[in-house]
């Protein structure tokens, strides 16, 4: 019995599923060479995470599926060289973990083989593109997402390091945010707003992976263009969702 809860629906119980599961490393590949990038299984759906060098991307990783470390977490730009790919068994989904885009201390680090395996992998379901809260949008973003033009699958932004802002600085920085999707092709125009450290607005991640890898059989109706939760985004309280705007 549920006393004034909503029931469980089947694309909340896979959510949670994904989330209490673990996703385990099981192949590394330069981009570069796509003869060495394991070959796509018809029984998982594959999606990839990218961004700027040093947004997060490890560190959300890591909290999609929470048990165990599903990637290795560095403070220093451009530490991750290769492509990983990691495997849920469970939930039946492989994570895609791609080099950050954008410059290190030395150089540019995120050269055209990025895009041409974007372009190419037609199995990938979803391409995540983190964006780093405190700064919302930079020049290599707009540059990236300029190149890739309507090539690959549907792009979701996901706003990180949200508990770093202050409340009417997020709600600015993600207004913008969503202000700039509109000069791009396949991308979506909601943004999902997170905070690994205070692990907030992962559900509504894992949910919307789930939807897109259609992982569920039910129908779950798509956000409205523009709606928004009433109660996000906020910083005020630890924990408390970010969700979607």
């Amino acid at each position: 019995m549920f006393f004034g809860k909503a029931e469980p629906t089947a694309l909340d119980r896979v959510a949670g599923s994904l989330a209490t599961s673990r996703t385990r490393l099981f192949a590394k590949a330069p981009l570069l060479h796509s003869n060495k990038w394991p070959r796509p299984d018809p029984a998982y759906a594959e999606v990839a995470v990218i961004g700027r060098s040093n947004v997060g991307k490890s560190s959300l990783l890591n909290k999609v599926s929470q048990f165990g470390t599903v990637a290795r977490v560095s403070n220093m730009p451009g530490q991750t060289k290769e492509a990983a790919w990691y495997r849920n068994k469970k939930v039946k989904v492989d994570f895609i973990d791609m080099p950050g885009y954008g410059h290190s201390a030395r150089a540019r680090i995120f050269g055209p083989e990025a895009l041409d395996f974007v372009r190419n992998r037609t199995s990938l379901r979803g391409l995540y593109v983190l964006i780093d809260a405190r700064h919302g949008f930079k020049w290599s973003d707009h540059e990236w997402l300029s190149e890739l033009g309507s090539a690959g699958p549907m792009k979701q932004v996901v706003l990180t390091k949200c508990d770093l802002v202050p409340d009417k600085r997020l709600i600015e920085i993600a207004s913008l945010v969503r202000s700039d999707l509109e000069s791009y092709k396949r991308v979506e125009r909601k943004v999902i707003l997170c905070s690994s450290a205070w692990l907030t607005g992962f559900q509504e991640l894992r949910k919307d992976i789930c939807q897109r890898c259609k992982l569920v059989k039910e129908s779950a109706p798509a956000p409205r263009p523009g709606a928004k939760r009433e109660d996000l985004p906020l910083r005020a309280v630890k924990g408390q969702d970010l969700g979607i705007l």
